[in-house]
């Protein structure tokens, strides 16, 4: 913009487009506020006017003014495969007013133009509007309906993924799809599950919830170990929200009612990949602030970026031929960072590609006087694991009211000299966290 002449024959058509540009930048990083005030200084200018109003309208739709945002999306006229993701955006305004047959009608005609623009149109466009209709049949109480959906949406934002099987999910990640829009679809998957759980009492649905966490949780490892970006940094951000506690309390409630140990192996993976997200998240963050002269280290960042540019680019191709070379690049980058990955991690025991799984811990780390104890803190209740040399147990308790305020006045405790475990509050919460831990016989936890 600073280097853009005003006596360039364009300066008005470039200008407004560097300014959309911009200003669909900073919807990415949901900084709505300076995104509107871009948009809303462009509308005068009278150019692009359908791609401005239809993401004011977008803009407002996330900030929850469907009403708002319909009278924006509106003004719009596409003669384009645009108009796919514009009846999706207006039929998604009418869903979040509960107006549900308009929302029904602007979803079919989505589904509609998709199909008279021909399949390779905008994968994408069209996978949102799949995920759209399972919102809408699971809010109408059809839970099998609406995992059919997201079943047809994973297709589309996975395009390589060709499983149909209901029950199927992607467990292995390459080449180029929407992770974001995969991982939403793949939680929203999940919860149709828990639904139909919860209403039929059927094991089997619990066991399909499970593994659609799997896949999400697999799918945000590979997001960790494979892209460079701020998108990416904010979808690692968001996802320890957006699931977090759910798959721990599923795995606990089958392992309850089965005795499987597998699923106690599960809650472990998922209880730790929580963890691992936060870690992987400040590792991005801090590597950056670094002043790192590791040679690995930088060729690391260097093939991430690669495949985060490649990712973009595949992002705004339609030609089939042009994906399938994108993809193919991208998955030679993989290779070259998985190599990359393997040489930077340190040589000690538990040397592994993920998270160690519990006899590693055990066979490899632990003695008869060591057990590790992993904690889980969900809204409502804690999930301990406890792991011995020989043995794997699993408890959950609800929390006290006022376990947030315990927690913090005990913190404050400890960071004065002199001032531990000094109150009743204190040994309450000292029984609290290990009231389940066979502490006989134990020299040493790790915690």
């Amino acid at each position: 913009l600073l280097l853009l002449p005003v006596t360039n024959p364009y300066y008005n058509e470039l200008f407004v487009n560097y300014k959309i540009n911009l200003a669909q930048l900073h919807m990415r990083l949901e900084e709505y506020d300076k995104a509107n005030e871009i948009y809303l200084s462009l509308l005068p200018k009278k150019i692009n006017l359908n791609e401005i109003n239809h993401n004011i309208g977008s803009l407002n739709l996330a900030l929850g003014a469907a009403g708002k945002a319909i009278g924006y999306f509106r003004k719009v006229h596409y003669q384009n495969n645009k108009v796919v993701r514009l009846y999706n955006s207006i039929g998604e305004a009418f869903f979040n007013l509960n107006q549900y047959d308009s929302a029904a009608f602007y979803y079919q005609k989505a589904t509609t133009a998709f199909q008279a623009l021909g399949q390779n149109t905008d994968k994408v466009g069209y996978g949102l509007v799949l995920k759209n209709k399972g919102d809408l049949h699971l809010r109408n109480g059809k839970d099998t309906d609406a995992i059919r959906f997201y079943q047809q949406a994973i297709h589309q934002f996975y395009p390589t993924f060709a499983d149909t099987a209901l029950a199927a999910n992607p467990h292995q990640f390459s080449g180029v799809f929407s992770y974001i829009n995969l991982f939403n679809v793949l939680k929203a998957k999940a919860d149709a599950w828990h639904r139909l759980y919860e209403t039929t009492k059927n094991l089997s649905a619990a066991v399909q919830e499970l593994d659609a966490y799997r896949s999400a949780f697999e799918l945000i490892d590979y997001v960790e170990r494979t892209y460079e970006s701020d998108e990416a940094r904010l979808f690692l951000t968001k996802i320890k929200y957006a699931v977090h506690g759910k798959p721990i309390d599923i795995a606990f409630e089958l392992y309850t009612k089965t005795k499987d140990a597998a699923y106690l192996e599960l809650l472990y993976a998922f209880d730790q990949q929580n963890k691992a997200a936060v870690l992987a998240l400040n590792r991005q963050i801090n590597s950056e602030a670094a002043d790192n002269n590791s040679p690995q280290l930088e060729k690391e960042r260097q093939i991430k970026t690669e495949i985060t540019r490649l990712a973009i680019r595949a992002s705004q191709v339609t030609d089939s031929v042009q994906l399938a070379a994108i993809s193919s690049s991208i998955r030679d980058q993989e290779i070259a960072l998985s190599k990359v990955q393997e040489e930077l991690q340190p040589n000690a025991v538990l040397k592994t590609s993920g998270i160690p799984p519990i006899k590693t811990l055990q066979t490899k780390l632990l003695d008869d006087k060591t057990a590790i104890v992993s904690y889980h803190l969900g809204a409502e209740k804690m999930t301990t694991l406890v792991i011995g040399k020989n043995t794997v147990a699993c408890y959950q308790q609800l929390l006290p009211r006022n376990f947030n305020e315990l927690m913090q006045e005990e913190i404050q405790r400890v960071k004065t000299p002199g001032n531990a475990l000094q109150s009743n509050d204190t040994i309450n919460l000292f029984q609290f966290f290990l009231q389940h831990v066979p502490l006989a016989g134990l020299h040493q936890l790790i915690i």
